[in-house]
């Protein structure tokens, strides 16, 4: 792993805020096969899920919500309840459902993921998000894995009907422009090197890349104020168990989705100086214990959907929904 001498500061989840994205166009297709679940069982998971998820914030209670979440979506939703217990307000958790755009994988094995599209924000504030649900076993129920802001400009690929269910491809898949499990290692190194990655070309600029994008612009404007005593690095790390699901789409390219940590430390600056109006140093204050200091460090957990071309019509992965939350502060 390589590791870079500057800080990022990005904001407490980047995401684009514009025009609502096209969402998923479902697609029927010429089988039968049976789907993973049927569209009654989704309402059914997602008015559980709601239901859990208002009693545990109610009380902001970890190990109730720990009933329905799982992964980067529970490690955030835990540091949103350290961050309220500090009297900063409870951040939202919008999973009301657009009921037209639903993503069902097809397959006979476990885990098994479902993702589903929420609706436009009634305040246009931010842009619809894919929630990816998860059932780890035949007996457990379906929990929220991780949720993602799509892109305001993205137009979504389209995905096989609900009622036929979407094909998994294998992370070695070789129908793909890129196998699925390299997407995120890959993508992690042009974060950390930008232009100077090897695999920068293999990924949309900047300029379509608001994940990208917004990290470079904190990056440059913590660089800007940092003088020349501070120290600063940053570290990208890919989860090690590789994406969480690839799904086919129909023009033969794939959806993968996938964690990645972003680990910060900052030594002799004063962090809430260079970035004074950026709600995310409150957070880190929080999740710290109350204050920031000269030495911190704090971690960021984000999901990222890709989109891969096939292998046919090859072309750079474009980065169609992204999160990037901070999850854990400390003093140095």
């Amino acid at each position: 792993m390589t590791r870079i001498r500057f800080v990022l500061v990005a904001a407490l989840v980047v995401v684009l805020a514009a025009c609502s994205p096209s969402p998923p166009q479902p697609h029927p297709a010429g089988t039968e096969p049976v789907p993973v679940v049927t569209d009654a069982q989704i309402v059914g998971i997602m008015v559980s899920l709601q239901k859990t998820l208002e009693a545990a914030d109610g009380k902001l209670d970890a190990d109730a919500v720990a009933q329905r979440l799982e992964g980067p979506a529970l490690d955030v939703r835990r540091a949103d309840y350290t961050v309220a217990e500090h009297d900063m307000p409870l951040a939202s958790m919008p999973i009301e459902r657009d009921e037209r755009w639903t993503v069902v994988s097809q397959t006979t094995t476990w885990p098994r993921v479902v993702l589903v599209v929420t609706k436009q924000p009634s305040d246009l504030v931010g842009t619809p998000r894919i929630l990816a649900l998860r059932q780890e076993s035949p007996r457990e129920p379906y929990k929220l894995w991780g949720s993602a802001g799509l892109g305001s400009a993205m137009s979504m690929p389209e995905m096989t009907a609900p009622h036929v269910g979407s094909p998994t491809l294998p992370l070695n898949s070789d129908k793909l422009d890129m196998k699925p499990g390299d997407v995120l290692a890959r993508y992690t190194d042009v974060l950390e090197n930008g232009d100077d990655s090897r695999y920068a070309g293999a990924f949309v600029g900047t300029d379509n890349d608001g994940m990208r994008r917004g990290i470079e612009a904190t990056r440059k404007k913590i660089l800007d104020k940092k003088g020349d005593a501070g120290e600063y690095s940053e570290t990208f790390t890919a989860d090690e168990e590789g994406p969480v699901v690839v799904l086919a789409t129909v023009d033969g390219g794939a959806l993968v989705i996938g964690e990645l940590t972003t680990r910060v430390e900052a030594k002799g600056i004063d962090v809430s100086a260079a970035a004074p109006e950026d709600p995310m140093l409150g957070r880190v204050s929080a999740l710290a214990g109350g204050q920031l200091g000269s030495a911190m460090t704090w971690t960021y957990t984000g999901v990222v959907v890709f989109k891969i071309p096939p292998a046919a019509e090859p072309g750079p992965v474009i980065i169609m929904a992204y999160s990037h939350t901070v999850t854990a502060a400390e003093k140095l």
